[in-house]
């Protein structure tokens, strides 16, 4: 992610520089990392 492809188009300034995205990204990812690592735990998921 870098400054000049922002500017390019509207789509682009919100998946890039909308740090409202990047938090909600974040929060699923984490969400996500969370609810696998859970699994693992569990045995459900041979790693």
């Amino acid at each position: 992610m870098y400054n000049g492809g922002c500017r390019q188009n509207e789509v682009n300034f919100l998946f890039c520089c909308s740090p409202v995205f990047f938090i909600n990204t974040m929060t699923v990812m984490l969400f996500l990392y969370g609810f696998l690592r859970r699994l693992c735990k569990s045995g459900m998921l041979h790693t």
